[in-house]
């Protein structure tokens, strides 16, 4: 069985993603994604749903998400 290939770039990223997709493409462990899914958005909670057992982030909503993270990071360092 050969390695998981991992998307780095917003244009390979599928419209409906895992956590593991997630994590891949932040750089983060697929367990800290779970943790920003059970976080609620007014505290920094990234926005997901469940499709029976399956934790799923919409694109739009991730892409959303990361930018608002970025501009808070940027509001604290002014």
């Amino acid at each position: 069985m050969g390695e998981r290939l991992k998307i780095t770039k917003v244009e390979d990223l599928p419209d409906v993603c895992s956590p593991q997709v997630v994590a891949d493409f932040l750089g983060l462990s697929r367990d800290t994604v779970y943790e920003l899914c059970q976080l609620s958005i007014d505290h920094g909670g990234l926005p997901s749903y469940t499709i029976g057992a399956s934790r799923k982030i919409d694109l739009d909503d991730l892409l959303k998400w990361k930018e608002n993270q970025k501009n808070k990071q940027l509001r604290k360092s002014n």
